[in-house]
């Protein structure tokens, strides 16, 4: 096991990681969890409940950890513009997570944001047709403790992320337009 994740670290490490001040998809700017929200977008340092899915990976590992078996689920919804009562703009994020033992951490969520119905028109402006615009994402997490997983490190957690991304901006063709 421990050449497996030796093998894994040579080959990932030097992967460069940075942030980007902007999104291409709104959703990756929204907020997950109230808590995160009040800490001005600095949940990554403490994640240690459900918000860790998204924001930190590794830190899942950290939640419930004197339980052996735990499971938990969260449920959010939030419209994006409440003051204007456009009621299909909405935001929501379900996430299903829990921790095997002392050996891994899991979590499934799907976070989806609709952005509600667009009408298309021709240049002369004919109704062609309507779309509805969202963005979703599947994500799977797991992490764990790198001294369970034989690293001699027993105070470190490794996690990782697989997303399912599908955003749906523009449904159809519009007059000379290429897709």
């Amino acid at each position: 096991m421990l050449p497996l994740l030796l093998g894994f670290l040579v080959v990932a490490l030097p992967i460069p990681a940075f942030s980007v001040g902007q999104a291409a998809l709104p959703t990756l700017g929204l907020p997950d969890n109230a808590r995160y929200t009040a800490l001005g977008g600095a949940g990554g340092a403490i994640c240690d409940d459900e918000g860790a899915i998204l924001l930190n990976p590794a830190g899942l590992y950290l939640w419930q950890k004197e339980s052996h078996y735990a499971v938990g689920a969260s449920f959010d919804f939030n419209y994006l513009l409440p003051e204007f009562r456009l009621e299909d703009l909405y935001h929501h994020n379900t996430s299903i997570f829990g921790r095997y033992k002392d050996w891994a951490a899991f979590a499934i969520s799907n976070k989806y944001t609709s952005f509600g119905k667009n009408w298309w028109t021709d240049e002369v402006g004919r109704y062609l047709g309507s779309v509805h615009n969202y963005d979703n994402f599947i994500t799977l997490t797991i992490a764990g403790n790198l001294e369970k997983l034989g690293v001699p490190w027993p105070n470190y957690s490794l996690g990782l992320n697989i997303k399912y991304i599908k955003s749906v901006l523009a449904g159809m063709q519009v007059g000379n337009q290429i897709r």
